[in-house]
């Protein structure tokens, strides 16, 4: 049973993560509706998430909440790091062959 709830803990963590990027995008660009978009379902994961963790893993929420917090946030700090240079450079470039 530990297997399964954190493979299962692993793919609903997975899922967030990947909602995150386009609603960081949609929220830093303006585009709200977009970002709400992406928040309904990421807010949902959540949900689904925590109530999967108290109805089959209560005995491990404290160490989970740990890891997930020590694990999940820096990963997003990272990648929005990497995502912002990313769009920094491309903007670069584009402003460059436009002056062309």
């Amino acid at each position: 049973m530990p297997f399964f709830v954190g493979a299962l803990a692993l793919l609903l963590g997975a899922g967030e993560f990947l909602l995150d990027v386009p609603l960081f995008r949609g929220a830093v660009r303006g585009d709200y509706v977009r970002a709400l978009l992406f928040l309904l379902p990421k807010l949902g994961l959540y949900a689904l998430g925590f109530t999967l963790l108290f109805l089959l893993a209560r005995e491990n929420v404290v160490p989970a909440a740990v890891g997930y917090g020590a694990g999940f946030f820096p990963a997003l700090l990272i990648t929005a790091i990497l995502l912002l240079r990313k769009n920094r450079r491309e903007d670069a470039s584009s402003s460059e062959s436009n002056g062309r």
